[in-house]
């Protein structure tokens, strides 16, 4: 199971960048681990793949255009294909552990003319009503479904007939889900038109393509096709920001992981990010984060050197 702590993102698509897998098996199982103290939290981004997850441990933060949820720990949910969301660990919550399923939908049945994929795929996909869909373990109708998702990552990558036995287990799982889906849609009203959809994507793309150079309000707008007044609104309707300050997090947390796992200097990664001087930089960075850039990246390469010590005395203990 592929072990991240960190979402990249395609520019061509602003898309989750996804570990390789492969062409003919759609489908890959990881583990995340984040943590509150670090910035880098999942920012908005979208993915095609179906999103099936389950938390081992911690509390986790789902937002999507439209809902905003705290998730406890040993929490399932779904997120659609598609959907612009993020992820972001609570102050007060342990270290998450998030244990993910990422599939494309013909992996439940093919994409073909027929009657399979349209009677039960296709209702889910297409449904501008379901965006997350949030199984709790207090609910007792919940329980079986959680059991069942839990257990479906307990399975060994390297044996023989592992893709036939995950397609059919994320089968099982997807009959189970329907019910639950059926519920959530029929509760849930759209409240947005596709098209705004497509041009807060449309934006976020631009942003993500350009975030080196000087970006105005006006240069968003016009990368959409829309007014500034329009777009202003599309980011507090859908963000609950700004266009200024989503550009401004978005260079801050390329910063962070610049500055965590690259040598490169505070001039040279000011510039990377986008920022019009060094000192600029700097104080946006202290404004955020409460310290230098410099004090950030002594303190990451103090706080990596800690857990390596203590992976090795615990590797060390295991042999002995």
């Amino acid at each position: 199971m592929e072990t991240v702590s960190s979402v990249q993102l395609m520019g061509s698509g602003n898309q989750e960048r996804l570990p390789v897998c492969l062409p003919d098996f759609p489908c890959l199982s990881s583990c995340v681990r984040l943590d509150a103290d670090h910035p880098d939290a999942v920012c908005w981004h979208w993915h095609r793949a179906l999103e099936l997850f389950y938390l081992k441990q911690g509390s986790l933060e789902y937002q999507t255009a439209h809902q905003k949820i705290v998730l406890p720990e040993g929490a399932c949910g779904l997120v659609n294909t598609g959907v612009l969301h993020r992820t972001q660990v609570p102050a007060d919550s342990k270290p998450v552990i998030q244990l993910l399923n990422l599939f494309e939908p013909e992996l439940i049945t093919p994409q073909i003319p027929g009657q399979l994929y349209a009677r039960y795929v296709q209702p889910v996909t297409d449904s501008s009503g379901l965006e997350l869909l949030c199984l709790l373990p207090e609910d007792p109708k919940c329980t079986r479904i959680i059991r069942r998702i839990r257990e479906s990552f307990d399975l060994d990558e390297s044996i023989f007939g592992y893709e036939l036995l995950r397609r059919r287990q994320l089968t099982d799982i997807w009959l189970d889900l329907l019910p639950f889906v059926t519920a959530s849609c029929g509760s849930m009203t759209r409240s947005r038109e596709k098209a705004e959809d497509l041009q807060l994507k449309t934006i976020l793309v631009f942003i993500q393509e350009h975030l080196t150079e000087p970006l105005t309000v006006h240069d968003l707008a016009l990368s959409a096709h829309i007014s500034e007044r329009s777009c202003y609104r599309l980011f507090r309707d859908c963000l609950q920001s700004t266009p200024v300050s989503y550009i401004r997090s978005l260079r801050l947390r390329k910063a962070c992981r610049l500055l965590v796992q690259t040598p490169d200097s505070i001039t040279r990664i000011a510039a990377d990010c986008g920022f019009a001087s060094a000192s600029c930089f700097a104080s946006q960075f202290r404004c955020a984060f409460g310290c230098t850039p410099g004090t950030w990246r002594k303190r990451w390469q103090e706080s990596d050197t800690t857990r390596h010590d203590c992976d090795s005395r615990k590797t060390k203990k295991s042999i002995s």
